[in-house]
This record gives C-alpha cells, sequence and structure tokens, in this order.
C-alpha cells in the first residue's frame, strides 16, 4: 500500500494551488476564487452589427474587448425588439485569463480540455517565477471549437441541441510540452460555458404574447416574464405584480440574472434594445416563480409620462423575452388598474414620502429591506400572484394598504401591535417558502389550535375523573 501511495504520488499532479486573479474577454464570470469557477460567453442576436461602432461584432479590431449588438434596427412592432448581449463574444476576441501558482517553482501557463489535449494560444505565455501572475490568451473561436467538435455551427453561433460548455484545465506547465498532466504541473479545472440565448434566434425578440391575467397561455419557449405592473413614487417608479412563465427558466440551462425593465418618455413604439434600462436583480428562483432583490426604478423625472417593457438577462449577459406590443397597457386603458406599463412620478406628501408603497409590514417593522418584509414580499410573488384569488386580494391590499400603513407609522404604540399581530402570518408565510402553503397551514393550525385541543382534553379527563369518583 506504500508502495502505491508513493507511485499515486508521483504521477498525480498537484490542483489546489492555482489562483484565479482576471479574466477579461469574456460575457461574465462566477466564482474565480471558488472551487467551481466559470466562465461564460454569450452569443444571442446578430453577430454582424455592433452598436457604435464601425463594422461589425465579427470584424472588430480590439482583440480583448466584446461587442454591444443591442441597437435598434429602425424596425416597426415587435420586430424591432431582437434579442442581444451588451458584452456579445465573437470569434476572434480573446479570452484573457491571468492566473498564479504556489506551488511550481518556473513554467509556462497553459489550458487544455479536461482530456489533456492542447488549446491553440493566441500568444506565446511568458514564463513566470512561483507566486507571479502569468497570463493566457486564446481566441473564443478556439474555445467554441473544443467545446463542441460536432457542432455544425461556424465559430461560436451554436444553435439549439449543440453542446455549449465543458470543462477545461488551466494552470502552470512546467516542463514546456504545453500539456498539463505531469507531476509537477499545476492545474485548476474551469467551466466555460457559451450560451445562445433564446435559441429560435430571436428575429423576432421572442416575444410574450400571452394573456397578462394569469399568463397563459404560454409558448412552450418562453421563460420570461409575462405580467408586471408599473407604480409611481417620487422621482421613481415601483415594479409589482412580477410574474414569470410556468417555465421560468426552464429549458434555457443557464440561470437568468437580471429582471431588465427598459423605458421611454415618447412611448412604448419607441423601446428597443438599445434604450435605456435599470436591471433588478433575481433574488432567488425556482421552476415556477422568482423575487427580485429591488423592485424600484429609480433616476426618473417628476411630472413625466414613461413607458416601460420588460425582458430578462442570463449569466451569459443575453437579453431577450422582451414585452410583446400586445401587451402594452397604459394606466388610462385599464382605469388605472393592475397591470398597466406606464406611470408619471411625483413628489409624495405623507409620512411615508420615501417608501408610499411598502405598506403595513413596512410601517410596522420600519423598513422595506427588513427582513420580515422580504419574507412577506417572497410569500406574495410565489403564493399569492400566481392565482386569481390571491391577485384580487393583492390590488384590494394596494387600494388600501397605504390608509393603513400612514395610521400605523404614526405611532410607536400601534407599530409595536402590528408587529405583535403580523406575527402569526409571517410565520405562516416563512414557512410557506420552506416547506409549501398546504403543509404550512396544517403545521400553523397545529400550533394554533394544538392547546386548545389539549385544553379541551385535559378538561374532558378531569371531568370524567370526577364522574368516576363520585359514582364510586
Amino acid at each position: 500500500m506504500v508502495l502505491a501511495a508513493l507511485c499515486l504520488s508521483a504521477t498525480t499532479p498537484a490542483f489546489a494551488t492555482i489562483t484565479l486573479v482576471d479574466v477579461v474577454g469574456d460575457s461574465n464570470s462566477i466564482d474565480l476564487t471558488g472551487s467551481t469557477p466559470t466562465i461564460f460567453g454569450g452569443v444571442a442576436g446578430d453577430s454582424t452589427v455592433g452598436q457604435g461602432r464601425s463594422g461589425d461584432c465579427n470584424n472588430r479590431v480590439d482583440s480583448l474587448t466584446t461587442c454591444n449588438n443591442c441597437y435598434d434596427n429602425g424596425a416597426g412592432d415587435d420586430s424591432r425588439l431582437i434579442a442581444c448581449n451588451p458584452t456579445r463574444i465573437f470569434e476572434t476576441v480573446r479570452l484573457k485569463i491571468t492566473l498564479s501558482s504556489d506551488t511550481v517553482e518556473s513554467g509556462t501557463p497553459a489550458i487544455t480540455t479536461s482530456d489533456d489535449i492542447k488549446i491553440t494560444l493566441a500568444t506565446t505565455p511568458s514564463a513566470v517565477a512561483k507566486g507571479s501572475q502569468g497570463v493566457i490568451e486564446v481566441e473564443w473561436e478556439d474555445i467554441c471549437d473544443a467545446i463542441d467538435t460536432n457542432s455544425t455551427a461556424v465559430g461560436c453561433e451554436f444553435a439549439a441541441g449543440d453542446g455549449n460548455s465543458a470543462t477545461f484545465k488551466v494552470g502552470i506547465d512546467k516542463d514546456g510540452d504545453g500539456k498539463l498532466n505531469s507531476s509537477g504541473d499545476d492545474t485548476k479545472d474551469v467551466t466555460i460555458t457559451v450560451h445562445k440565448g433564446f435559441v429560435d434566434d430571436a428575429t423576432a425578440g421572442d416575444q410574450s404574447t400571452m394573456s397578462e391575467v394569469d399568463c397563459s397561455p404560454a409558448p412552450d419557449d418562453f421563460e420570461g416574464i409575462c405580467r408586471f405592473d408599473i407604480n409611481p413614487g417620487d422621482e421613481k417608479v415601483q415594479v409589482r405584480e412580477v410574474q414569470g412563465a410556468a417555465n421560468f427558466p426552464s429549458s434555457t440551462g443557464i440561470k437568468f440574472t437580471n429582471a431588465l425593465f427598459f423605458f421611454s418618455s415618447v412611448g412604448f413604439a419607441n423601446i428597443t434594445p438599445a434604450s435605456p434600462f435599470v436591471a433588478l436583480p433575481v433574488e432567488t428562483q425556482d421552476t415556477d416563480t422568482f423575487a427580485l432583490s429591488s423592485d424600484r426604478v429609480t433616476g426618473l423625472e417628476n411630472e413625466v409620462l414613461y413607458y416601460f417593457k420588460a425582458a430578462v438577462q442570463d449569466q451569459a449577459g443575453n437579453i431577450g423575452f422582451f414585452t410583446a406590443d400586445l401587451a402594452n397597457k397604459t394606466c388610462a386603458s385599464t382605469n388605472y388598474e393592475p397591470p398597466c406599463h406606464t406611470a408619471m412620478p411625483g413628489a409624495v406628501t405623507g409620512v411615508l414620502a420615501k417608501d408610499v408603497n411598502c405598506f403595513i409590514a413596512t410601517a410596522a417593522f420600519g423598513s422595506p429591506m427588513a427582513n420580515q418584509v422580504r419574507t412577506f414580499r417572497q410569500f406574495r410573488n410565489r403564493f399569492m400572484l400566481t392565482n386569481k384569488l390571491g391577485r384580487a386580494f393583492v390590488r384590494a391590499y394596494y387600494k388600501f394598504g397605504p390608509t393603513a400603513a400612514r395610521f400605523i407609522a404614526q405611532n410607536e404604540v400601534y407599530r409595536a401591535a402590528s408587529r405583535v399581530a403580523l406575527q402569526p402570518l409571517l410565520a405562516y408565510a416563512w414557512l410557506s417558502l420552506k416547506l409549501g402553503a398546504w403543509t404550512a397551514l396544517m403545521l400553523t393550525a397545529f400550533v394554533i389550535l394544538g392547546p386548545f385541543v389539549w385544553f379541551i382534553a385535559q378538561r374532558r379527563r378531569r371531568k370524567s375523573i370526577r364522574s368516576n369518583t363520585h359514582a364510586a
């Protein structure tokens, strides 16, 4: 066994001491310093255009800069809302990885496939000493070819069904053979994912054409935001009643990171992928719903009417699933009932001037970011907004909540009493998020009714004992 251990140690490279310092030329990267680093290259939309630049994305001169193909194509209707990526990769852009090793005394930076096939480098790397930073530069075309050798796509233009993710080894090659398999080499596994995003090529923007009453019927390939409402505040608007399609997100094989809200002060027809937008990070998501970590679009002008469309952005920076023209709704057309996609910010007066829409929970707990308020917000998004009865309750709450909130906020005694009164509801909401609504309902009923049932049982037991004693 000792001999086997010695043989194993002589042929197995060290894996734990590579540090990824920086990545340039990618669309996004996560967990670079962790155990499962992932580098993303997004390729949504057209590669033959590039906003604000001479020529298209495929003919770029600057080799380490991604391309922004979110542009106004001048088309009408939904055809102007084409999926895109503000940090789109293309074949000749270089992926630059800066790394260091605390193990190898001297060696050359290298990258190979997981089975140690050499990847052609764009530049010849310089040898580095232990603890010093080395650089790997490789064109995305060579990365993409290594990801899927069976793809019929040209370069990185993967189609639906093509492989788009693989594990690579990066590290320091001690013996200079371009591979990372000898005992003196130091390596780290890195996942590189190239994602098309909205894989039907998004020539019409992958529009939502579903009903905004119940987000149904939803196209099988639609995974974006099917319903939202805009409510005005002071130099801001609040995005509320946000719902994702029933399969949000399931078939893309990648997570959504942001809900984007594009806006214009001219009209819906003036909103394009090049329009101003605010990215609201996705806080939690599962197969049928999600919650946003913020619901405010700030920096707007008061007394200006704004028009909004929603979209989503995935981990590779791809943007798509824009709100369709069919779903454009002004507040006037909906009689100022949700959902409407216009709002005019204005000065707010009163005790809740800074956060007029946080209502009773915020008035009780003192902050819209309080953990209790966040729990109620997540419960609303996951359970209340996904059915007609729940949405009716939410609309009524939006109508009468501000009045009750202002009353509560005026007095600390009222706030304290409200906190106590909200505790059972808070417990139910928290349990629902962890265990499901019906399981939480049964547990809550047991906790509330259990002592009462126990008291009745004990009372009957004592009565029965007294009756038996008298009979004896």
